[in-house]
């Protein structure tokens, strides 16, 4: 049968991100974790400090400080904690 590919954003808004990823974990049971081929956590995130309501605070809080690795392995435990750890997570980069 058919899989999906699933993506959730790591941006500078975390309510929304956060908010988002509640939904990603909505759809991955509803679907059933059979059916998921893998898992994106952050999207385009190269290029997230040319838009325009990106600040540089954030770029340095993302990348110099740790948020976004943070929020991935926080986010790879959460997906292991509703059995699937044998399915990829991944970022995307353009």
């Amino acid at each position: 049968g058919a899989k999906v590919f699933i993506g959730s954003p790591v941006t500078c808004n975390s309510e929304a991100d956060e908010h988002d990823w509640t939904w990603v974990k909505d759809l991955i049971q509803m679907l059933g974790k059979e059916r998921v081929m893998g898992v994106a956590i952050g999207n385009e995130l190269d290029i997230l400090w040319q838009k325009e309501s990106t600040s540089s605070a954030c770029v340095r809080s993302l990348w110099h400080e740790g948020r976004f690795w943070a929020e991935f392995q926080r986010r790879v435990t959460e997906l292991d904690a509703l059995g699937l750890g044998s399915v990829p997570g991944t970022a995307v980069f353009t």
